[in-house]
């Protein structure tokens, strides 16, 4: 086996030549790993703002991490299913005849705004 090293000695690739199963491995600019192929796998890692794992998907199955418990690092669930949108509990907060306002609690990421405005017409 050979391994590569990027400038500040993250792993990034492993050849297996008797396997035949190489590894190519990618970071963020915080050296967390973000991406992940090994073979013909594909794995991506995303975080949130505080380093906890947010996502992890593996092809086109996910696995997202909630953290609503005490310990501040210990994912409370985990909800595993499609690669798909993070979108989680619209909630309606105000309408009115001419406006409406839903907020959008993303899985992980409570902080996050969306701001639209469209015209419906009749």
């Amino acid at each position: 086996m050979s391994y590569s090293y990027d400038s500040v000695g993250n792993i990034i690739s492993i050849l297996d030549p008797v396997n035949n199963r190489n590894h190519y491995l990618g970071y963020d600019s915080l050296n967390r790993l973000v991406n992940a192929t090994i073979g013909g796998d594909v794995y991506k890692y995303s975080y949130s703002p505080l380093g906890n794992m947010m996502k992890i998907v593996h092809n086109n199955e996910s696995k997202k991490f909630v953290y609503n418990g005490d310990q501040a690092h210990a994912p409370s669930s985990i909800i595993e299913g499609d690669a798909g949108i993070d979108v989680f509990s619209p909630r309606e907060i105000d309408t009115n005849r001419k406006s409406r306002l839903t907020e959008f609690w993303l899985l992980n990421d409570r902080n996050t705004s969306i701001v639209t405005n469209f015209t419906v017409g009749f």
